[in-house]
């Protein structure tokens, strides 16, 4: 409501992961975009070429998880 009526709106939550950006866009969060300074992002590739990025990796379901058997 602060973005309708012409005030700056008030940073709640900073992140550089789009998937933490979709799942607030999925719920009734307003998400603005911004240009990462040139620090930070000099950073954060810095980074990720000593240390890799990130891979999210999915889990193996245990055998009959999440399933309804009947018997």
């Amino acid at each position: 409501d602060n973005v309708e009526s012409g005030e700056k709106p008030a940073i709640q939550l900073l992140t550089a992961s789009q998937s933490v950006a979709a799942q607030y866009m999925d719920g009734d969060n307003l998400v603005l975009s911004n240009d990462m300074p040139l620090a930070v992002q000099a950073w954060m590739e810095a980074f990720i070429g000593r240390h890799g990025e990130l891979l999210e990796v999915r889990r193996k379901k245990r055998k009959g998880a999440g399933r309804a058997n009947g018997n």
